[in-house]
């Protein structure tokens, strides 16, 4: 949304703005997924996470089943995107291949943003 303002309002350009966006996600995503790591041995035995544990048990899980696709497929989902960097960690998901993962689901992300900035571009003038 604010790149889109941004974008038609003629204050930056796609050359500024995918970069930016590829960037802010990808740190957004590593800060979720270092969090995850840090946090989980200590959420497991908190009450909070004795509470939701069958939750973050069931997320665990999604990600051991599906790795790098829930990486790539949750950085397209709202509701999900904020959850699988955080859950990824949790889980202990391996840090290289989490970094490839995600600087991929970011690059296709930022390109689709590009995408969309380029068709308003086409449809408001």
């Amino acid at each position: 949304m604010i790149c889109s303002f941004l974008y038609t309002e003629g204050l930056a350009g796609l050359g500024v703005l995918v970069p930016l966006a590829f960037l802010g996600s990808t740190i957004g995503d590593h800060v979720g997924f270092y969090a995850g790591r840090l946090a989980g041995p200590s959420l497991h035995r908190s009450t909070l996470g004795q509470r939701y544990a069958d939750r973050i048990e069931r997320g665990e899980a999604f990600i051991r089943r599906w790795g790098w696709g829930a990486i790539i497929i949750g950085r397209f989902i709202p509701a999900l995107r904020s959850i699988i960097p955080a859950m990824s960690g949790v889980a202990r998901f391996p840090r290289l291949r989490y970094t490839l993962f995600d600087f991929l689901a970011c690059g296709l992300w930022a390109g689709g943003l590009a995408l969309i900035l380029a068709g308003i571009d086409t449809a408001t003038r």
